[in-house]
């Protein structure tokens, strides 16, 4: 199979990115040309700090619990805090919208 070079670009500069923005556990490894080297731990969490983005979590949630997780075990309860936080905050934009298309469907009717 083909590797999409491009796709693959996109992909390490958003890595980068978690990087830069303080968001790994630990200082990824550089190469002697600087360039990072992630550890298969280094791309475990990275998945786990996609699939937080895709629920909305804001970048700096995302950073404090970045920072909880550091801290290890101790801070777990208020780890699941923040994330039980977020899940109710994103049911009530859900249940917002919903509200606001059944106005919509009233005002139409």
């Amino acid at each position: 199979m083909p590797v999409d070079f491009g796709a693959e670009l996109t992909v390490r500069r958003r890595w980068d990115g978690w990087s830069r923005a303080g968001l790994m556990l630990e200082p990824v490894d550089r190469a002697p040309s600087s360039h990072r080297r992630y550890s298969a731990s280094d791309v475990g969490w990275i998945q786990f700090l996609t699939r937080l983005r895709s629920t909305s979590l804001p970048i700096a949630r995302i950073r404090d619990y970045a920072e909880l997780a550091r801290q290890g075990d101790g801070s777990s309860a208020d780890r699941l805090e923040l994330l039980q936080r977020h899940d109710a905050a994103e049911s009530i934009r859900t249940i917002h919208r919903g509200i606001g298309l059944g106005v919509t469907f009233f005002d139409t009717a």
